[in-house]
């Protein structure tokens, strides 16, 4: 999907440099998902995590979600500032946790993680807070 996403924009000229932003960060949200969810049920102490891991991967967005560029298209996203790049990053890896834990029946611990985020979350304006990671699939 990775490659396809930049063949369509620097190959064959299907796509602009926007659409092509909003796969990759499309393709960065799954991965984050996913390793976040694989991370919990590899470190898991108890059955009870193993149990829900098959319907908590299963509840995770598909990559082809991230090839649906109109759906991607007509999603309002506030621009990030490169200086808020990195801040915007690390809520977006927090706010996976927090959804990991929540499908895996991790719940208390995956509100522990939302209240130590959740003076940046609030101000935040990025697609963490808008219109990307909490409206897709909410906490």
């Amino acid at each position: 999907m990775h490659r396809e996403a930049c063949q369509a924009t620097h190959v064959y000229g299907e796509q602009s440099e926007a659409v092509l932003d909003r796969r990759m960060a499309c393709l960065r949200r799954c991965r984050q998902e996913f390793g976040a969810m694989i991370r919990l049920v590899i470190e898991a102490q108890d059955g009870a995590v193993v149990d829900r891991a098959l319907s908590g991967v299963s509840s995770l967005p598909g990559v082809d979600t991230c090839a649906d560029v109109e759906g991607l298209s007509a999603q309002r996203l506030p621009a990030i500032s490169p200086s808020r790049q990195k801040e915007f990053e690390e809520l977006e890896t927090i706010v996976s946790e927090v959804r990991a834990r929540k499908d895996l029946g991790r719940v208390a611990q995956g509100f522990e993680l939302l209240k130590g985020i959740w003076p940046r979350w609030r101000s935040s304006p990025t697609p963490a807070r808008g219109g990307g990671l909490v409206s897709q699939r909410q906490l």
